[in-house]
């Protein structure tokens, strides 16, 4: 034991990690950050033309191989690219293997949608889809035409690198 009620430690540097409950690979705790990114948001792969207002911003959390992403996107323009909506550059990338879709929470501003908005961050990549859901349980991707010129879009997600 490290310190007691009277005497604590204040600050600890560690080149090497900590290991929590165990001593094996997996109990290693060897990265910790915070950080800022700066959300795209795209239609079909492209951004011509969109502008954003002075608010556009994300956070993030990074423990070990879990990051937890907050963005905020608002539009002022939606250009003129077309095609599926993105929400791009998360700060980083997520796990390539089989099945690992990540679902995220979302509220969404001037963007029509038939049902519920839901969405994705697709498996080996800092990107998340967003779709809706019909009443009749009908999945379709949202597209530049289900937003409007002062759309906003927040998003949490949390995944594994």
């Amino acid at each position: 034991d490290l310190g007691n009620t009277s005497e604590r430690w204040r600050d600890i540097y560690l080149s090497g990690g900590v290991f929590l409950g165990g001593t094996g690979a997996a109990n290693k705790l060897d990265d910790y950050e915070t950080g800022t990114w700066t959300p795209v948001l795209s239609f079909g792969g492209g951004s011509v033309g969109i502008t954003y207002s002075t608010s556009r911003a994300g956070f993030y959390t990074k423990v070990g191989n879990l990051v937890t992403a907050n963005c905020y996107v608002a539009i002022t323009a939606k250009g003129t690219s077309t095609g599926l909506a993105r929400v791009t550059a998360l700060p980083f990338v997520s796990l390539n293997t089989a099945n690992n879709y990540t679902a995220i929470t979302c509220r969404i501003h001037d963007v029509s949608y038939s049902g519920t908005i839901i969405g994705y961050q697709e498996q080996g990549s800092n990107n998340i889809i967003l779709e809706q859901v019909t009443d009749a349980g009908t999945r379709t991707v949202l597209t530049e035409s289900n937003f409007t010129n002062v759309a906003e879009v927040m998003i949490s997600v949390s995944y594994i690198t």
